[in-house]
């Protein structure tokens, strides 16, 4: 009789618990932004020439750094668009993806981010330059974020502030490597 019981409020409350994460991820936002950016004591053409270079990330992108041995393919000629760069890592934390050059300005430029693995997933980011005077140059980084209910909940919180986290070191590391 205890046993059923038990056996009870424990289903209740597994019940309760997916109910809550189903409701909370349909209150949540599927898309979202992140934006950091740092000013830079460069000109933007010299910025724009190292920044929107996706080979220069193997420099200064946390990701690349993460797998020193990471396999990487380079289709197209960079800072162009349709440039496409891909990689295979075997560390969970980098998988297996691709990013392309959609779009290219003397102020922006936008990649298209395809993931395999670690998980199936899509998104856009861009790099935006504002000259601040002739010798500073507002380098901002934007990552578009696009998922799926449910997994806009996993995406929301945990995610976005390893997204913005990894973001910062990475203008910084713009930042260092330009001011050097």
């Amino acid at each position: 009789m205890f046993m059923k019981k038990f056996l009870k409020v424990i289903g209740v409350i597994i019940l309760s618990l997916g109910a809550l994460f189903f409701i909370s991820a349909a209150l949540i936002p599927k898309n979202y932004t992140v934006s950091v950016s740092t000013t830079i004591n460069k000109p933007l053409e010299e910025v724009r020439n190292y920044a929107f270079k996706i080979k220069s990330e193997t420099e200064w992108s946390e990701w690349m750094k993460a797998d020193p041995k990471m396999k990487m393919e380079f289709i197209g000629e960079d800072g162009t668009v349709g440039f496409i760069h891909k990689w295979t890592s075997l560390e969970k934390k980098v998988g297996i993806g691709e990013q392309e050059i959609l779009e290219i300005t003397d102020t922006s430029q936008t990649v298209a981010l395809r993931f395999s693995t670690p998980f199936e997933s899509k998104a856009k980011a861009a790099q935006i330059l504002r000259k601040i005077s002739d010798n500073e140059t507002l380098l901002i980084h934007e990552f578009y974020s696009d998922n799926s209910y449910p997994t806009n909940l996993m995406s929301y919180f945990m995610g976005k502030p390893m997204i913005e986290e990894t973001e910062i070191k990475n203008v910084a590391n713009i930042k260092a490597i330009l001011e050097k």
